[in-house]
């Protein structure tokens, strides 16, 4: 089920239990900022673009504190993606600005949430038992640190916002 759903294998990180593993080349065309899902008959763009620029933001700074040597920042998530009918949920607090690589908390439902990347645009064709499309939570405000959440989620076995 890991390998399905494109989270990047565990590696030793400052944070307890992330994974910052060498980032891949784009995976989203250039001048798209996010992806596109068709939902019934509208379409819902998971990442806006001023969500984009945040995540981007977040990873450039990111990078550059790993290039320093620097303990990794622990940033609020940004957006929160979601499956209506699969019980997956992903917080997202940074975008690759090699590639449609996020960084963030993804719990798939099975107990286990986990830091590690995953890719935006395999995420579009994810869909839960009803075929269902994952949605963002265009109301969800962070209130904590990436960190906190994964440390709840960890406790509880599921992300709780």
């Amino acid at each position: 089920m890991r390998d399905k759903l494109d989270l990047a294998p565990a590696a030793p990180a400052h944070l307890s239990g992330s994974c910052r593993t060498p980032l891949v080349p784009a995976l989203l065309s250039e001048g798209t900022n996010g992806v596109l899902l068709k939902t019934g008959t509208k379409h819902m763009k998971l990442i806006t673009d001023s969500l984009a620029d945040k995540l981007l933001a977040n990873g450039r700074a990111q990078r550059a504190a790993m290039d320093r040597g620097d303990d990794a920042l622990d940033f609020k998530p940004v957006v929160k993606l979601f499956t209506s009918d699969a019980q997956c949920t992903w917080l997202l607090t940074e975008l690759d600005p090699d590639g449609g690589l996020a960084f963030g908390l993804c719990d798939l439902g099975l107990g286990c949430p986990e830091l590690g990347y995953v890719s935006l645009v395999e995420r579009s064709a994810v869909r839960g038992k009803l075929g269902l499309p994952i949605e963002r939570d265009q109301h969800f405000i962070a209130n904590e640190t990436i960190s906190v959440y994964a440390g709840v989620a960890r406790a509880r076995g599921y992300i709780v916002t």
